[in-house]
């Protein structure tokens, strides 16, 4: 979602998580009628682009609850979407090369910016940034601590959303906010098509989570720089594995629900549309292999569709078909 530079190694894991928010946002995008690309490189020299959403020529009847897009307001034909997690800060220098990303997405793509809108989505909210363009009168609050507009002279308007004070679920679901990722996932669960198709990233969202919280924290920094309050619970790496099982719970509660064959359902439709967009159409054969797929074995393709660079090689990781011959 930021625009961001790979620089080795040491951005491996946030690569990863940016990768995932890109993925889990996308659904709701498609929902909206537009077509989406994750990590887009859009520069000589690699500079990555988190989520760009493309609006697509056929109309789109909408229905996903407002919970879901209110927060971006009125789209536009096309769209960069910038993301910063827990780890990372949306600084003045992300700002720069945000607007950088802009000029050379609408150079590659030969648009005018004013086609074009900017979102940054942040897991905190970005206080050495807005503080000063707030008492300047250069950004606005548009939603109480969750949405905000700046528009600084006659450079684009770049409209933030804090992860931490959302209600939108997926979003939320990037919070370092306890209580908060819970009621996202709930409220995401009872969106059956959609929560099929983002589920699939789940245990990849909490696994992001606990890297960025162990590799930047001990226990002792993290209460310094985010003292508990009476009003929120903070998601503390060693608080995961409760989290862990206390999800797990409600996931099989679904499942006993009948959601277990959206899921697959789910991640089958995933599945297929990354490696269409990747590989070309799909051969026949391994569609119908797809659709033997438990969920176990689905949840384990998703990492090879995202590698794999021919069909080959994808092939080499689905279960063997059932012996034909077999009476």
């Amino acid at each position: 979602m930021t625009a961001h530079s790979e620089q080795g190694d040491s951005s491996a894991e946030r690569t990863d998580h940016h990768r995932i928010a890109g993925l889990a946002l996308a659904p709701v995008m498609n929902r909206l009628g537009y077509t989406t690309e994750v990590e887009v490189d859009i520069s000589f020299q690699r500079q990555i682009v988190d989520l760009i959403a493309v609006r697509r020529t056929q109309v789109v009847e909408q229905k996903l609850p407002p919970i879901y897009w209110q927060v971006f307001d009125e789209l536009n034909e096309h769209n960069l979407i910038s993301f910063k997690s827990y780890s990372e800060s949306f600084n003045g220098q992300a700002l720069e090369e945000f607007y950088g990303h802009l000029t050379n997405y609408c150079k590659v793509r030969e648009i005018h910016r004013r086609q074009v809108n900017l979102y940054a989505i942040t897991t905190h909210y970005p206080r050495d940034l807005l503080e000063p363009l707030l008492a300047a009168g250069l950004a606005i609050e548009v939603r109480r601590g969750e949405v905000y507009d700046a528009s600084i002279s006659t450079l684009k308007r770049v409209r933030f959303i804090v992860c931490n004070r959302t209600d939108n679920p997926i979003l939320g679901l990037f919070s370092t906010n306890l209580e908060q990722v819970q009621d996202a996932f709930r409220t995401l669960v009872a969106e059956r098509d959609l929560f099929a198709e983002v589920s699939i990233y789940w245990q990849e969202i909490l696994s992001q989570i606990e890297k960025e919280i162990r590799n930047m924290y001990t226990k002792e920094d993290f209460l310094r720089d985010h003292p508990p309050r009476t009003d929120t619970t903070f998601l503390y790496g060693w608080q995961l594995e409760e989290f862990r099982r206390q999800m797990a719970r409600e996931v099989q509660q679904g499942i006993e629900q009948g959601i277990e064959q959206g899921i697959e359902q789910g991640i089958i439709h995933t599945l297929t549309a990354i490696l269409n967009h990747r590989l070309g159409e799909m051969p026949s054969d391994v569609a119908k292999r797809l659709q033997a797929c438990t969920l176990a074995q689905l949840d384990a393709l998703v990492n090879p569709a995202l590698d794999t660079a021919t069909w080959e090689a994808f092939v080499v990781h689905l279960p063997a078909p059932p012996d034909s011959n077999v009476a």
